[in-house]
């Protein structure tokens, strides 16, 4: 398993599903733990990491937010660098429009030099 898959918390048998991912991003998974895979898009994802650029992409892709099942693991992925890179994201803004949708971020990693991810749960969930 790669130290990216581990950050994410992808686990033995799990399915990944990736929105927007940049060019190449899924080969740096690789290799995942046993029996874990990336699919498309469907109901049910153990684990679902969504790519956003900015705000606009953002309110499209909610609707892929649904896609990972109760208790599952959602990420939410931005550019770093706000503005000076070219988007109207960060972390508070990103927080800001999920507690929209009941969703309440719980923990920060870094993805890579260019992306930042943020872990979301349901607001219900947080704190059990």
């Amino acid at each position: 398993m790669t130290p990216l898959a581990r950050k994410l918390l992808v686990k033995p048998g799990q399915r990944l599903g990736l929105v927007n991912p940049p060019p190449g991003y899924a080969e740096r998974l690789l290799p995942l733990p046993d029996g874990a895979e990336i699919v498309d898009l469907q109901p049910g994802l153990d684990v679902l990491q969504v790519f956003v650029q900015d705000r606009a992409a953002l309110d499209r892709e909610t609707a892929a937010l649904r896609s990972v099942r109760d208790g599952g693991i959602l990420w939410v992925c931005y550019p770093k660098g706000g503005r000076k890179a070219g988007t109207d994201l960060n972390r508070d803004l990103l927080w800001e429009a999920l507690g929209a949708v009941g969703l309440t971020g719980v923990t920060l990693v870094s993805v890579d030099d260019t992306w930042s991810a943020m872990r979301f749960r349901p607001t219900a969930d947080v704190g059990t």
